[in-house]
């Protein structure tokens, strides 16, 4: 009898932090999810594929050195696979209010498109472009809306958008990765790009420590902001998978 993907999800326990120039602000979160190890029950896919389920995030905003809102994000399915020159990915309820934008809910969610992989001794290389469509809602709130009306409001519709992710094991435990993107939600007028690039260093195979720098631009009818900074992620899995 084939056994479900739960079985070999281990739990994984997550702490992170970030600091943004935009409003002084940062935030403080810890989380906890569920994550199949991808590349070790599907060894033709690439390393920073994966599918992590019921994720929960619960921690704090700071803005100026005093507590300003609750930060937290609930994720029901967030899966990325490569396999060959083909990538698909998929998320189902993330509902996100941890980061710079107020709200930043997927509620079903499908990406598609061309990668290329290469795999050595010593190196994990991939490089893929996709293409994504989703129904979300955002609000960009108080910090980057710019005094637009429709930044300070829930806006749902259909969110387009385009992605071009990298990633690489440059050495036997450090990850690289960078990703850009752009998305339109479609019937608001908002719009936003992503730059994402992280560094990490695999410990031990229980504990992974992440850097990261990030810019965000947002655009809200005829006004944009933009925000930067820097974050840092510390992951523990305490469950060992047996395969």
């Amino acid at each position: 009898m084939a056994q479900s993907p739960l079985a070999f999800a281990p739990w994984q326990i997550e702490a992170s932090t970030y600091s943004a120039e935009s409003g002084d602000v940062s935030g403080v979160l810890i989380g906890l999810k569920r994550v199949v190890p991808v590349a070790s029950l599907l060894p033709q896919t690439t390393s920073d594929s994966k599918i992590e389920l019921l994720g929960v995030q619960l921690g704090a905003q700071l803005l100026e050195q005093s507590y300003e809102r609750l930060h937290f994000r609930a994720t029901a399915i967030d899966m990325l696979i490569q396999r060959g020159l083909m990538t698909g990915a998929f998320k189902l309820l993330d509902y996100d209010r941890s980061g710079i934008q107020e709200v930043d809910a997927n509620w079903i969610g499908l990406a598609t498109g061309p990668g290329i992989h290469g795999q050595g001794s010593a190196y994990d290389a991939a490089l893929r472009l996709l293409a994504s469509a989703s129904l979300s809602t955002w609000k960009f709130g108080s910090l980057i809306s710019t005094a637009s009306p429709l930044g300070l409001q829930n806006q749902t519709g259909a969110d387009l958008g385009l992605e071009l992710i990298g990633s690489a094991k440059i050495a036997e435990k450090v990850i690289a990765s960078i990703a850009v993107g752009s998305h339109r939600l479609t019937g608001s007028e908002l719009n936003r790009r992503n730059v994402l690039m992280q560094m990490g260093y695999v410990i031990n195979p229980k504990w992974t420590f992440v850097l990261q720098g990030f810019k965000y631009e947002f655009e809200s009818e005829d006004r944009s902001t933009d925000s930067k900074g820097i974050g840092i992620q510390l992951s523990y899995t305490p469950g060992a998978v047996s395969l």
